[in-house]
């Protein structure tokens, strides 16, 4: 369900692969109370491939944007959510980009992932997670050629003990800052340092002053 923001800013948050909208429910929560409208993307994970969620998803954006012509759009996403948003970026038309503001990635597999690939070995695991073969790191892995976007900030928190997306794989060129916590994967958004380092980043462009690294 799409939320109407009332404010000038906004942020619209994207689960991750096998999790649902409520996983992003606290940090959209903190993320409220730091003045921000929310939105609260939901889609079916394991259904498709990214090009089509990055379809679905640039649809959304773009009917949000029209719908709230003076806000500027941020997103928090978390692991899957950051690769479909950077898909869906490359989708969207000039005046909805001019829109867009900063971006705060959980997790990402940005540079593939050796979990992925190993699960990806499994015929019934490919069967049911679409996206599962094309996040491999193998050099033939369609994630190494999703766009990345230009002329926008994007800050980077990877868990230091995130066995499914190691920091290193997290990176991404052209990233404005890159913060490890010592997290896992799977709850990575509900922690206490994660909420305020994203929050710095969405005000300020960076994490400094959020946690000690």
């Amino acid at each position: 369900m799409m939320a109407k923001a009332n404010k000038k800013e906004a942020v619209i948050l994207v689960h991750g692969l096998i999790r649902s909208r409520a996983s992003m429910l606290i940090i959209g929560l903190f993320l409220k109370q730091k003045g921000y409208s929310i939105a609260n993307y939901a889609y079916s994970s394991t259904k498709y491939t990214i090009d089509k969620h990055s379809g679905h998803f640039a649809e959304f954006v773009a009917k949000f944007a029209k719908k709230n012509p003076d806000t500027k759009i941020n997103f928090v996403t978390h692991s899957l959510g950051g690769i479909i948003t950077r898909g869906a970026i490359e989708l969207l038309n000039k005046t909805t980009l001019e829109k867009i503001n900063r971006i705060v990635m959980l997790a990402p597999p940005n540079r593939g992932s050796m979990a992925a690939t190993y699960f990806s070995k499994s015929n019934l695991l490919t069967l049911l997670m679409k996206p599962l073969c094309e996040l491999r790191n193998a050099p033939d892995s369609r994630i190494h050629s999703i766009h990345i976007p230009e002329n926008i900030d994007i800050g980077i928190i990877a868990g230091k003990y995130d066995a499914k997306v190691t920091p290193e794989e997290s990176h991404l060129y052209g990233e404005k800052d890159h913060l490890t916590v010592n997290a896992m994967h799977t709850f990575i958004m509900n922690r206490p340092d994660v909420m305020k380092a994203t929050s710095n980043f969405l005000r300020f462009g960076l994490f400094k002053g959020s946690v000690n690294k």
